[in-house]
């Protein structure tokens, strides 16, 4: 019988090798990985009781943010990790009495291999429902500029060849002062990498008591992820959603981006971000900004635009930063297939006050008008946008106030000079109305040169327009009202347009019937060949008739030009001119 079962299972055919070495690998991976987790659990409930582990955070919490921190209590779950409770940072000592973060529920997750050479290597910390309260007092002044003074201190400091345990400051009870300290002597290196952290239903209030009265801005729902958040320079990405409120006007704001963020260089490089406010889409990208003394950022190579249209490229400019104000001086950049410098003033307070100057060289005329419609315009955008094409020349210099599109239009105090070349106006009721006269008919009026300056004030742009092109000269001045549209009060508009181009049978129709028999173009165009025609427009664009035209001018050259006519002929030249 024995025989016959050996027989029997040597002839059971074998799996195959390889299948037999992974069976074996993974469940000798099982049991290692389950062996681990059972000593990490040991090791953390010998070494690490949770009164220690309450000591560590608090001594580190403090070390950080050199202020008193209480925490409800700490616990560990050798496959969750950490979670802390009741988290209290007192604000800035003698700053307003109202605790700097407050957060009910903290998560840390943690690397477990590390633990075992007495390091923490962190994986992912969540924040669900966290309170946080800045405020300000003026430049460099916030509850938040002492932390980030000794942080940056701490990482510049060189370093000593010993170095600061937590876990020993926890054994020998070193109270959280005694840490703080051993942070500003730089026994400890800051530097640090995280691999997510992620804020939820957040609560983020500012306080500015710079203005009168004091202005406060809050960030609802504040929902924030950040991977790979490194202090080395390494990538990070970023996710943020949240309402706005802000003077009292609610808005919202997501943002989806990366950078690479250095502590001890006090720069962002690689920066790329995409974004949303109340719809409207936004991307800013930077090669680099670096951080300066006395409130300032030195940027190189940054861009934004707003929607598709590209508002700025390689921007570079040194900026001034304070609660008080942002200010720019002589910024130089590419927009809108050309250059420009601009020098920027922002007062910040109640009301935000904004001085601009700029000086555009060869951009597109459509670009730059379609991107400050999206930026500015608050009522009847599309009277605005598509509307003109070149290369614009512009001098622009103007001040403005407010928070919203409207407040900062009817606020506009503004005035400059501009020149367009390769030009063309298009899609306005009045230009249609012009066309009418021509013999190409259409919604645009194509020129080689157009000039002029403005001035805008209260809603009210007035300007005056030259232009120049092989079917003649038209010039313009008025005012129209930026809001409504409508001529404030007026606008004249003188056209000399030569014979070859003009409709005679429509400048005809809008002569008065006693010289309508008498009409010859010839008698109507000057000794270049140009016929002079002149319209008035006031109230309402959408109202065009024959009322709009102003025969004064050609009447004059039609009279000349009849009267030389037929002193030639030795005719009675008044004869039948004015029904008699």
């Amino acid at each position: 019988m024995v025989k016959r079962l050996k027989s029997i299972k040597k002839k059971t055919p074998a799996g195959p090798p390889i299948l037999k070495l992974i069976f074996w690998v993974v469940g000798v991976a099982v049991f290692l990985f389950i062996v681990l987790l059972v000593a990490a659990s040991v090791y953390i409930s010998v070494n690490y009781s949770p009164e220690k582990l309450k000591t560590i955070a608090i001594n580190k919490l403090s070390e950080t943010f050199k202020r008193k921190v209480v925490i409800g209590g700490v616990r560990f779950n050798v496959l969750t990790g950490f979670e802390i409770t009741d988290l209290h940072i007192a604000n800035r000592a003698g700053w307003t009495d109202q605790d700097f973060v407050i957060d009910k529920d903290i998560l840390i997750s943690y690397h477990l291999w590390p633990l075992f050479f007495g390091k923490f290597d962190l994986g992912e910390i969540t924040l669900n429902e966290p309170q946080i309260f800045v405020e300000s007092r003026g430049q460099s002044q916030s509850n938040i500029s002492d932390i980030l003074s000794g942080i940056s201190t701490a990482v510049m400091a060189p370093k000593e060849s010993s170095s600061f345990s937590f876990v020993d400051s926890a054994d020998a009870a070193v109270p959280p002062v005694a840490a703080s300290n051993a942070v500003q002597s730089g026994k400890s290196d800051l530097l640090f990498t995280v691999g997510t952290i992620a804020v939820f239903h957040g609560k983020l209030v500012y306080l500015d008591e710079t203005a009168t009265p004091t202005q406060r801005s809050e960030l609802d729902d504040l929902n924030i992820q950040l991977k790979n958040i490194s202090m080395t320079g390494g990538k990070t990405t970023f996710i943020l959603n949240t309402p706005v409120q802000y003077n009292k006007e609610s808005h919202q704001l997501a943002l989806n981006g990366s950078c690479g963020y250095s502590l001890a260089g006090q720069s962002i490089k690689a920066l790329s971000v995409k974004g949303t406010w109340d719809g409207g889409v936004f991307v800013v990208s930077g090669d680099e900004v670096d951080f300066l003394p006395h409130g300032q950022a030195a940027l190189k190579n940054v861009g934004l635009s707003l929607g598709n249209e590209p508002y700025f490229q390689n921007l570079n400019s040194v900026v001034e930063f304070s609660p008080a104000l942002i200010k720019a001086q002589n910024t130089t950049f590419n927009a809108f297939d050309g250059s420009g410098v601009v020098s920027f003033l922002l007062t910040q307070g109640k009301t935000p006050g904004y001085f601009i100057a700029i000086d555009l060289k060869n951009v597109n005329t459509g670009k730059t008008v379609n991107t400050n419609v999206d930026a500015y315009a608050a009522k009847s955008a599309a009277n605005y946008k598509d509307k003109f094409d070149g290369k614009l020349n512009l001098i622009f210099k103007g001040t403005y106030q407010g928070t919203t599109a409207a407040e900062k239009m009817s606020s506009l105090n503004a005035s400059g000079s501009y020149s367009i070349s390769s030009g063309t106006i298009k899609g306005y009721p009045l230009i249609t109305f012009l066309c009418s006269f021509f013999k190409d008919k259409g919604n645009a009026i194509v020129v080689d040169t157009i000039s002029g300056n403005f001035n805008a004030k209260n809603s009210v742009l007035a300007f005056t327009a030259v232009g120049n092109g092989k079917m003649g000269q038209v010039r313009a001045n008025g005012a129209i009202n930026m809001v409504t549209q409508y001529y404030a009060p007026d606008m004249k508009v003188q056209c000399d347009i030569h014979k070859d181009f003009l409709d005679s049978n429509a400048i005809k129709a809008q002569l008065p019937d006693n010289i309508k028999d008498k009409f010859d173009i010839n008698l109507l165009a000057d000794s270049n060949g140009n016929v002079p025609l002149d319209f008035h427009f006031t109230g309402d664009p959408l109202k065009l008739n024959s009322n709009c035209f102003d025969i004064s001018r050609l009447g004059n050259v039609f009279l000349n030009n009849y009267v030389n006519q037929m002193s030639s002929k030795g005719q009675n030249i008044l004869q039948g001119l004015f029904g008699h």
